[in-house]
């Protein structure tokens, strides 16, 4: 279940609004709630332990003992996790908004962090089957790449340019 938050601060710097993912009750949503509140981003609760990333590092706390470790000092602005791991695009300017950069992966303890697409994603990406769809940096196209393979295949083309015409 997804949940918008604001933070009970609206002062706070640097604070956008935080999509709480599988955090609806209890300690999770509660440790996520204290999270957002103090300026973190992307929050994902996973049952044991809350992942975040702020502008200095991704980060897991233990919604229970309330012990934080930060896993990497790579910044990022889109992250996801599974069962096992936590994707995320490694931003090339820190200082922009806007998600560009490769795609890292790496176990939720913060171990074995690899690459799995160098200087390829802009926006955003997704993570299904053993896939990874993506948009690409160098030519704006829409692909599907094995996620940890190299065989790749183009499905979409973007437009250049979308033209609305009206009678008015």
């Amino acid at each position: 279940m997804l949940r918008r938050m604001q933070p009970a601060d609206k002062d706070l710097p640097g604070f956008h609004n935080v999509l709480v993912t599988g955090a609806t009750s209890g300690i999770g949503q509660a440790c996520a709630e204290w999270l957002a509140r103090r300026g973190a981003e992307r929050i994902f609760f996973d049952g044991d332990y809350v992942y975040y990333a702020s502008d200095d590092g991704i980060y897991r706390t233990d919604p229970a003992s309330g012990e934080t470790v930060r896993l990497s000092e790579d910044v990022t602005k889109f992250m996801r996790i599974d069962q096992r791991k936590l994707y995320y695009i490694k931003q090339t300017d820190p200082e922009s908004y806007r998600p560009k950069g490769e795609l890292w992966c790496m176990d939720k303890d913060g171990g074995g962090a690899v690459v799995i697409l160098p200087g390829e994603v802009a926006g955003s990406f997704a993570i299904r089957s053993g896939w990874v769809y993506f948009i690409s940096a160098e030519d704006g196209k829409l692909y599907r790449q094995m996620l940890f393979g190299s065989e790749r295949s183009e499905l979409a083309s973007l437009p250049d340019a979308i033209v609305l015409v009206t009678d008015r």
